[in-house]
């Protein structure tokens, strides 16, 4: 559990395969942790939760926790999310919630995206 723009956020992590997706025209692609759709979003603000080297960032290693938000087609948000320990990188996914993602801006940004 750690604090980001005043708000408590807790990453709940997953292993990497429920979402990574093999693809027949490129070597894999991204799908919603929670339900498996393929259609995201990759948005523009990623965080880091310190760690430092006490666990602090609330995901079960000793160093910061890294996270890539992710909206989904599907409304789920969620993040890939890099966690450091130890010399060692582990790549998961975790569940956010609109208020961890100030998510009003990041839905702005999806949007805008289709204006294109």
């Amino acid at each position: 559990m750690f604090r980001r723009g005043g708000a408590e956020v807790s990453m709940s992590g997953t292993k990497i395969a429920p979402f990574f997706q093999a693809d027949d025209i490129w070597e894999s692609k991204l799908v919603c942790p929670a339900c498996g759709y393929d259609y995201n979003h990759v948005l523009p603000h990623p965080f880091n939760a310190p760690g430092h080297d006490q666990g602090a960032a609330g995901w079960g290693g000793r160093g910061d926790l890294y996270t890539l938000p992710v909206w989904g087609e599907c409304g789920h948000v969620w993040g890939v999310q890099f966690g450091f320990h130890k010399g060692q990188t582990f790549l998961m996914a975790g569940l956010l919630t609109a208020k961890e993602l100030e998510y009003d801006e990041a839905l702005a940004f999806v949007k805008a995206q289709g204006k294109k």
